[in-house]
Parts: C-alpha cells; structure tokens; sequence
C-alpha cells in the first residue's frame, strides 16, 4: 500500500535549478521571469473574477508546483495560469463558469498584447479550442499533482505568531501580509512550509518598521537642533563667549559680543576721562 501525505510537496534548491525547463534549455532568469508573468496572470484575473485572496494564492502555488514537474517549453504559461485559477476556485469552494474564466484570460491577453478587444463568442471555434486546452491542462496539473492538491497558505499563521509576540502595531500586520503575497511569485512555496515563510514575512515587516522608526527619530533629532540653533546663539550672544576658548582675548567670540565690548570699553574710558 502507497502513503501520501496532504503537504509533502517541497524541493531542495538543488532540484529547482534541476528543473525540467532548465533541462530543456531554458535558463534561470527566463525560467524566473515566466513564473513571475504566470503569477501576475493569475493575480488579474481573480481580481477580475471578485474571487478572494486565498484562491489567487492556491492558484499561484499550483502553478510552481507544475513547473517544477514539467518544462515552459512543453505548456504555455497563458494555458497553465488559466487552469490553475479554474482549478483553485473549484478547491477553495469558490467556483467560476469555465466561460467567465476563458472570457477574462482572452481579454487580459489581448490588452497585455495591445490588439482589439473583440468578444468570445461562445459557440466559435475559438471558444471550443480554448475550453479543450484548459480542461486537458487541468487534467495534467491532477495527473502530475497526483490529484493532492492541498495548499496551505502562511496568511493563515500570521497573526497568531503576532498574537503571541504581541505585536499589535497594524503598519506590521499589512506590511507582513502584503510579503507573504509577494513570496508568491517565487519558489518560497515549493521551498518552504508556511510556517517558515510566515516567520520569514514577519521577521522582514519588523525589520522594516524598525528601520523606518530609525529614520524617524533621526528626522525628530535633526528638527530638534534646527529648532534650537537659533535659540542657543541668540541666548549666548549677550551673556557668554561664543566660543569655548579664548575667554579673555576676545578669540572664539561672537563677531558682535565683541563689537558690543569695545563700545563698553570705549564708554569707559570717556567716563574717566571727564
């Protein structure tokens, strides 16, 4: 008997680099940047859809994890982020009409291509064409997916590990949140479990707040200073040298200390004199 566990799909770093579309000639950054263009298709087209985060998300993964089965050069991307957003939405419990989902793709990739807009009519051969290809490219991601497609997201996980840190400041909790959808377009999620890139999320927010708290305490102190400068020079002009030396000979003073002194001087003298 064969046992499978729900969340077992993570690969070394060496099996990435091994992957099937490097072995096919495709090199690391092309590999990257077509992963990335998948993941934005996808992100589009659930927002276009009205379907939440978590299907996007589930989305996304499924798309890393086919890649890293099979090559870019063997399934276009358009094709795989298409069936993975109908195939996400039917895991997350929130379906959409195999005809919403081939209308908002056929008119997201023509306007990434500049062309017309024309409509899909729904009994064209096109149409037919395209629902073809996304059912038969959603029966390879099951197929090769070995029909577990159980996707645990690290949203879910940050704000109990916030909880328990008592991190309540709602600037870290957005700042988390927003690095855990951008780890998306990466292969953090074949890498890593949830848990890892949750606690990798909220370690990045903290720091960036802390740095942010930085530059503003900065900002605070140098203000403070312009603010008093004026105040200390005209506080000490009358009273004491502006300088630290030079106390007697009159060097290190203020230019106008020492004029106001010879004409105290000056008066002096005129008063003995008389």
């Amino acid at each position: 008997m064969i046992y499978t566990t729900i969340d077992s799909f993570y690969l070394t770093k060496d099996q990435i680099d091994d992957s099937p579309s490097r072995k096919d000639g495709v090199d690391r950054e092309t590999e990257y940047v077509l992963r990335v263009y998948g993941c934005e298709l996808i992100q589009e087209a659930g927002i276009l859809l009205k379907l939440p985060q978590a299907v996007m998300a589930t989305g996304q993964v499924l798309l890393h994890r086919f890649y890293c089965k099979k090559s870019l050069t063997r399934f276009n991307v358009k094709g795989v982020a298409a069936s993975c957003v109908w195939l996400a939405s039917k895991l997350e419990e929130n379906p959409r009409r195999i005809r919403d989902v081939l209308n908002v793709f056929h008119r997201i990739n023509l306007r990434r291509d500049s062309l017309p807009l024309p409509p899909l009519e729904q009994f064209s051969k096109n149409y037919e064409d395209l629902r073809t290809e996304l059912i038969r490219t959603e029966r390879h991601i099951l197929k090769e997916m070995g029909f577990i497609c159980h996707v645990e997201h690290p949203h879910k996980f940050i704000f109990n590990y916030l909880r328990q840190l008592d991190v309540l400041d709602d600037a870290v909790k957005h700042e988390a949140w927003n690095l855990a959808n951008d780890s998306l377009r990466t292969v953090l999620c074949v890498r890593f479990k949830s848990e890892v890139v949750a606690c990798g999320v909220i370690y990045a927010a903290t720091r960036e707040r802390d740095r942010d708290g930085d530059k503003d305490r900065d900002g605070d102190r140098d203000r403070e200073v312009e603010r008093d400068r004026p105040f200390r020079d005209d506080g000490r002009r009358n009273r004491e040298p502006y300088g630290v030396s030079g106390r007697g000979s009159g060097r290190g003073r203020h230019p106008i200390a020492r004029e106001r002194e010879r004409d105290f001087a000056a008066s002096k003298d005129k008063h003995r004199r008389r």
